[in-house]
């Protein structure tokens, strides 16, 4: 959580350099870290035999490019606090897509964990609305304990 939340302020300073720049120098260093990690640890095989998980690798690595890319441009273009609260959603579309595309259906766990992740996305979404409210509004009355 530390690292993720220094990576988005480095981002968030690096805004005025290219998106692809940034992208390519956070695959570079994933692939070499990626590559020492395998080699001592002797698990580095490549799937020469199945053709559908060469195809898995690449389709991997291009959806992984894709998403680095635009969180990059999302936090070039808005608020960190909004981005990072977005990228909580990738643990509830982890989960469907799971169930859709691998046929494995969640635990209690990982459902009762969504929910909470689910949740506190809408929270803060209408605690931001209502600071945006003014202050003689009823529902900003209403729900004034948010703000506090």
């Amino acid at each position: 959580m530390v690292l993720t939340t220094l990576v988005m302020i480095v981002m968030r300073k690096l805004r005025h350099v290219n998106v692809t720049l940034i992208t390519l120098s956070f695959a570079s260093w994933g692939m070499v870290a990626a590559l020492i990690l395998c080699l001592h640890n002797g698990v580095f095989v490549f799937p020469y035999d199945n053709l559908t998980h060469v195809l898995l690798l690449i389709a991997s690595g291009a959806t992984s490019f894709l998403g680095q890319t635009f969180l990059t441009l999302g936090l070039k273009y808005e608020n960190a606090g909004v981005v990072a609260l977005l990228t909580n959603f990738a643990v509830v579309f982890s989960f469907i897509f799971e169930y859709i595309f691998l046929h494995i259906s969640p635990d209690i766990y990982s459902i009762t964990g969504g929910i909470i992740v689910i949740f506190c996305i809408i929270l803060t979404t209408f605690r931001k609305w209502i600071g945006t409210l003014p202050d003689y509004h009823e529902v900003r009355k209403v729900f004034f304990f948010l703000l506090v």
